[in-house]
């Protein structure tokens, strides 16, 4: 199951937050089922308040994942832009050694 792959580590991560989320969730609806009528109103309360905070990891996991996707695909742009940058150099230290060397076949004719 262990993906050696950043993005594939995130997936099983997001995955395994997911189904303890949903297993928490089930959980909670069988107590509920199981509480006696007096206590429908606290046992409705808390049923409430784990799907909130099911719904809520679930929103937090999902955005930590676009960050990280956003974090990479930044990552991999930047080394593209500064090795084009690192290229772009290159040839303008070319540009300006030509450039010079003409200058001097001038000054010497």
């Amino acid at each position: 199951m262990a993906k050696t792959t950043v993005r594939g580590q995130i997936s099983d991560m997001i995955r395994e937050v997911e189904r303890a989320a949903k297993q928490i969730r089930n959980e909670v609806r069988k107590q509920y089922k199981a509480t006696p009528k007096v206590l429908d109103q606290a046992a409705s309360q808390l049923r409430r308040g784990a799907a909130e905070a099911a719904y809520q990891v679930e929103r937090y996991i999902h955005e930590v994942r676009l960050d990280l996707e956003a974090a990479a695909k930044r990552k991999s742009t930047g080394a593209k832009a500064s090795a084009a940058k690192r290229t772009t150099k290159k040839r303008a230290a070319k540009k300006t050694a030509a450039k010079k060397s003409t200058k001097k076949r001038a000054r010497k004719r």
